[in-house]
């Protein structure tokens, strides 16, 4: 657990609703946008996702991706993981002569740190508000004489995360200084990469922040030097450019829908033409390659990423004797469940959202039916009642229809159990015709 930094939050007065909506389609056999071990999947917009972690752990994230704002605390959330990734610089500007290259920018700094339950002044507790700025990229340089800009820096409460440092020009050869410093220009003169004020040691305002220094061109012609990354100091001049520095993998805590497949704050390379950085990755800008006189390029905008485990507090003397009914649907839309034993393929059930049950409090990793559990599961109104339905998906091959029930009926019942995220039992059932 940790505390950190102590500075007095203004505080806003919001409206905060968190929607949980996937959307998604089961018709023939093919998903959309589910969740699987290890996967992201967007909701919303893609601004809130639920990620569940190779553990079968689900973790809730709520992603800011531009401009300043303040965020309110959603209920049951008493600790939050922080990812904090600054503006990454632009790259610098080159000729069209051959002995005239430009730098790449340097990576947003980086902030990460898990297990905090108070931040400053405010407790994580719910509807406390946390204040919040997403920076921007910054633009490639347009004149050889002048250095791409420096990113801007990215906020969440006390935590700063600074912006990466512009890469040198073919006139203007030393790269900034920022998060993570940009890369030096090429010409005769040496281009010094720029040094990082976010690095990746121990003491940056409490132990927290990731940046490293843009690569040196050492004045040898053409050979412009890559920005400093998260994890690594920018490339320092070779043949054809200095590669940029490598970005930090966050994908084992949010996914790969987010970043650059997960990776974040990699330095800008002075070996592309034309590629712009990853958006809101925190990327230094790309320098244009030799001969090419191009603009610099500019930097990936940052971003903020927030996660914690849903886990509300329940009084564990109380006890619900008899479980929820649910309603189930088992193959949505169809009139007649049928089941062909011997397929390889999924099964697809809907436990049905209704005016007194919330689908959302449904906590699939305890789902059982027939025996199985889910291989992934999604959300959308599958009845078109306009409440939302979690869809459950189960290997055919590792259902038991051993465990179906006669119950003096045409086709015998399937029975699914399970549990909400308060501890209740829930129990639906469907009838299943087996070929």
């Amino acid at each position: 657990m940790y505390t950190i930094g102590k500075k007095i939050l203004t505080i806003f007065t919001v409206v905060f609703f968190v929607s949980i909506l996937f959307i998604s389609s089961v018709k023939g056999g093919e998903v959309g946008n589910y969740e699987q071990m290890g996967t992201t999947f967007p909701v919303m917009s893609g601004y809130d996702t639920i990620f569940l972690d190779d553990e079968g752990i689900s973790w809730y994230i709520k992603a800011f991706t531009s401009d300043s704002d303040t965020w309110i605390i959603p209920s049951y959330v008493n600790e939050i993981d922080i990812l904090v990734v600054a503006g990454g610089g632009g790259s610098g500007k080159g000729t069209t002569a051959s002995n005239y290259a430009a730098g790449g920018g340097g990576a947003g700094g980086v902030v990460w740190i898990q297990g905090v339950t108070q931040l400053g002044d405010t407790v994580i507790v719910p509807d406390n508000i946390i204040s919040y700025s997403v920076g921007k990229g910054g633009s490639g340089a347009t004149s050889t004489s002048a250095k791409g800009d420096t990113g801007g820096d990215s906020m969440f409460g006390d935590l700063t995360a600074k912006g990466g440092g512009g890469g040198g020009s073919s006139s203007n050869v030393d790269g900034a200084v920022g998060g993570s410093g940009g890369g030096g220009g090429g010409n005769s003169k040496t281009g010094g990469g720029g040094n990082a004020i976010q690095t990746s040691e121990p003491g940056w305002s409490g132990e927290y922040g990731y940046g490293n220094n843009g690569g040196n061109s050492y004045g040898h012609a053409w050979q412009g030097a890559g920005g400093g990354g998260a994890m690594s100091q920018g490339e320092t001049w070779k043949d054809g450019g200095g590669s940029g520095g490598d970005g930090i993998d966050m994908s084992d805590y949010f996914g790969t829908y987010y970043g650059n497949n997960g990776i974040f704050a990699s330095g800008g390379g002075a070996t592309n033409v034309g590629i712009d950085a990853v958006v809101n990755s925190g990327m230094g800008g790309r320098a244009q390659s030799i001969y090419s006189g191009a603009n610099g390029r500019p930097g990936a905008d940052g971003i903020i990423l927030i996660r914690w485990k849903y886990e509300p507090e329940f009084d564990e003397d109380i006890s619900v004797e008899e479980p929820i009914l649910v309603d189930i649907d088992i193959k949505p839309g169809g009139r007649i469940n049928t089941i062909n034993r011997r397929s390889k393929g999924v099964v697809p059930v809907a436990i049905l959202g209704r005016h007194d049950f919330d689908t959302a409090e449904v906590d699939a990793t305890t789902v059982i039916f027939l025996g199985a559990k889910p291989n992934r599961y999604s959300y959308e109104d599958v009845d078109s009642d306009g409440y939302i339905d979690i869809v459950l998906m189960f290997k055919t091959q590792d259902l038991d229809f051993g465990l179906l029930v006669d119950e003096d009926g045409k086709y015998p019942y399937a029975y699914l159990t399970g549990e909400t995220f308060f501890g209740d039992d829930i129990e639906g059932k469907d009838t299943v015709r087996l070929i």
